[in-house]
């Protein structure tokens, strides 16, 4: 049974390393409107730490060497290829140790890959997916980049994104627009820094979208 383990934990590793290396690639080239545009992929993050009660410390880390002593372990130092190439965010749980979500899904925990759908997964989806939500409103509100934040070089902004996220539309001179996606993915606001048009509108202002249509410019 233990070799069973140890060769799932291998495969799910090299899995990792693999998917994660094509999905952080620096930009990508896409085609739009028959014209080329830069698409960069989204910038990694650092969440605050996740408190935890002692009882659920005690869990976790009964959980964690548990699978530690079947041979489910992540054998890669904190600056190794795992997590230059495969992490999205990282956060500290105290009294455990350090939490890496990657770009494929996965969630590794002081070095053990945490299986789907247990407790502890759950709790950092979960924590993750509130600060996500947290920051986009933070960001929105306040017309700064959220969590969860890329950029496009060229062509125009997408009317679907990734939901609760940014994304800022740039060129040789910098930011032209930003623009917010919901929790659907659909494009929600616009910030225009500058573009063509009558000159009338002041810049920076901005775009609500409903129904998939864009308003006119408001402050």
């Amino acid at each position: 049974m233990k070799k069973i383990f140890k060769k799932i934990s291998l495969v799910l590793s090299m899995i990792l390393i693999v998917s994660a290396s094509n999905a952080n690639a620096y930009a990508n080239i896409i085609e739009f409107n028959d014209t080329n545009y830069y698409n960069e992929d989204y910038s990694d993050y650092r969440l605050d730490d996740l408190i935890l009660t002692d009882k659920e410390i005690e869990m976790v880390n009964n959980y964690i060497q548990e699978q530690k002593d079947i041979g489910n372990r992540v054998r890669n130092k904190r600056n190794s290829d795992i997590l230059k190439l495969g992490y999205m965010g990282m956060l500290t749980i105290p009294g455990v140790g350090e939490v890496v979500i990657t770009a494929t899904g996965a969630v590794i925990v002081a070095g053990v890959v945490v299986t789907g759908g247990s407790w502890i997964y759950n709790k950092v989806k979960s924590y993750v997916k509130d600060c996500t939500v947290s920051r986009y409103n933070s960001g929105k509100r306040n017309g700064k980049t959220t969590m969860l934040h890329s950029t496009q070089y060229g062509g125009s902004l997408p009317v679907k994104g990734t939901p609760n996220s940014s994304k800022d539309l740039k060129d040789s001179q910098g930011v032209k627009q930003r623009r917010y996606y919901d929790k659907n993915g659909n494009a929600e606001l616009d910030i225009d820094y500058r573009h063509g048009g009558n000159g009338k509108e002041p810049f920076p202002h901005k775009h609500k979208w409903t129904n998939g249509k864009r308003g006119t410019w408001f402050k």
